[in-house]
């Protein structure tokens, strides 16, 4: 088995930035950095329903996992993910 990993060439962050939110796909990012806190900046401005920053893209079962654009609606996984297997009833009394 051989691993793949394609790499687009841009000119900073703010290019990196518009470049990945251009894509149909959210389900994981990885931003890779020395400055963690600049990284707790960028990640609001990456839509992705993960982000690892300085690791690969991987779920954990203690935390919700799930994409967003054509990458999936819900998380499955944590106590989110066990909302998606719930049935709630509404009652209405007037």
């Amino acid at each position: 088995m051989r691993t793949v990993a394609p790499i687009i060439i841009v000119k900073g962050e703010e290019e990196a930035i518009r470049v990945a939110g251009n894509s149909d796909f959210g389900l994981g990012a990885s931003l890779w950095t020395e400055d963690r806190e600049h990284a707790m900046e960028i990640e609001k401005r990456i839509e992705s329903g993960i982000l690892s920053v300085n690791s690969m893209v991987a779920s954990d079962p203690r935390l919700p996992f799930g994409g967003v654009k054509k990458s999936g609606i819900g998380r499955e996984l944590y106590k989110y993910g066990l909302y998606e297997f719930m049935n709630i009833k509404s009652i209405k009394v007037y």
